[in-house]
């Protein structure tokens, strides 16, 4: 068999074990895994998906993003966020939907400390909502306050994004970080 009637069986195969309700990162594997069994016979195919798994994650970029989850989850647990918030609620006092305003910088400071998206709309949506619905806000203004401003996380630096996008189109993440001060900052004052 060649190459490629091997590739329009993979594809086949793929597309019948998803249609059977498997998976798509097992079907990918599996259709991939007996396709290069066919064409390259065992012991060749089992190196082969070795090596692969090794080498896709094996760069010290991809260290980084377990190690960003675990410095957000230490500045939540440690109440930087709680800190942060508080701060700027109290710079902001005074000026209409001061709450908004510092929900808006609050996210964009802890979003540089955590670079996750995720992370920062959670943090805040425990945090910022039960205040802002204390102090009478609309429900839907609070909740979309939280959940666009904690989208600033992936565009100011360090952002998990960034690095994710950096591995895969093979980029520097330092430029990337350089590029996404100004527009992160930018936004996020544009939000408040």
């Amino acid at each position: 068999m060649d190459f490629f009637t091997g590739g329009i069986l993979c594809i086949l195969l793929l597309l019948v074990l998803m249609g059977m309700g498997l998976q798509i990162g097992l079907s990918f594997l599996l259709s991939g895994a007996m396709i290069s069994t066919l064409l390259l016979g065992f012991n060749s195919s089992l190196s082969l998906l070795g090596q692969v798994a090794y080498f896709s994650i094996a760069t010290p970029t991809w260290a980084c993003i377990p190690l960003f989850i675990l410095m957000g989850s230490f500045a939540a647990i440690g109440g930087f966020a709680r800190r942060a918030y508080n701060g700027v609620n109290i710079l902001s006092k005074g000026v209409p939907g001061s709450l908004g305003i510092a929900t808006c910088f609050s996210c964009a400071l802890f979003g540089a400390v955590s670079g996750s998206s995720i992370a920062t709309t959670a943090i805040f949506g425990k945090m910022a909502l039960p205040e802002m619905n204390r102090l009478n806000y609309d429900k839907s203004f609070s909740v979309g306050c939280i959940a666009s401003a904690g989208t600033f996380a992936s565009m100011i630096p360090p952002s998990m994004m960034m690095i994710i996008y950096a591995l895969f189109t093979q980029q520097s993440v330092g430029k990337l970080f350089a590029a996404g001060i100004i527009p992160g900052l930018l936004t996020a004052l544009c939000y408040a």
